[in-house]
């Protein structure tokens, strides 16, 4: 996981990207683990757990879900941000959408 967000960190910075941020999700069966990397300095990179929960298994489990959307509500937080700070020079949202999906699939090959 560290290595395919670095990767996409090291993309925005390539666009000029100020202040990049980027989130990552991990599912092992039913326990979910979301990150959030981001870059402090010149190839100082800090990775940090936002928040680990657990998905239902049984119907009577449902009352975990409120934890469960409020982790991912994390993570969408950090996303206007970062597309507000890439939409500026007009088309380059795309190209960073682009890239970054491409990366993406490339990694998971």
């Amino acid at each position: 996981m560290g290595v395919m967000l670095r990767g996409m960190i090291n993309k925005l910075v390539e666009l000029s990207v100020p202040n990049p941020t980027v989130c990552g999700l991990i599912v092992k069966g039913f326990k979910c683990t979301t990150y959030r990397l981001d870059l402090k300095a010149k190839h100082v990179y800090r990775m940090v757990e936002l928040q680990e929960f657990l998905l239902p298994q049984e119907s009577y489990q449902v009352g975990c879900l409120p934890t469960c959307i409020q982790a991912l509500g994390q993570v969408k937080l950090n996303a206007p941000f970062q597309a507000h700070d890439i939409r500026y020079p007009g088309k380059l949202i795309w190209r960073v959408k682009k890239i970054c999906s491409e990366f993406y699939y490339h990694e998971m090959m």
